[in-house]
């Protein structure tokens, strides 16, 4: 990802509170970013909700679906990076 846009999603993160930015005292030619706790309840929150949706997903398919499936997934994506080439 390109540093502005990288930039420009952090600051809007901050704008809505979720993340803090200060300049690294080390060396100002950084930010330090830092979660901040309404950042860390939205991530917990997320987190639940990946789970849930993992879980309702992947009901009623055995351990070997589940393996057979991600293997495929894996070498559908790793087709799609080399046509990207």
């Amino acid at each position: 990802m390109e540093g502005a846009l990288l930039t420009r999603f952090v600051k809007e993160m901050e704008a809505t509170g979720l993340v803090t930015r200060r300049v690294d005292p080390r060396d100002n030619r950084f930010t330090l970013v830092a979660l901040a706790p309404d950042g860390s309840r939205l991530l917990k929150e997320m987190s639940g909700l990946r789970k849930e949706f993992e879980a309702r997903l992947l009901e009623g398919l055995s351990e070997e679906d589940r393996m057979t499936t991600a293997r495929s997934m894996k070498r559908m994506l790793q087709n799609l990076s080399k046509s990207e080439e």
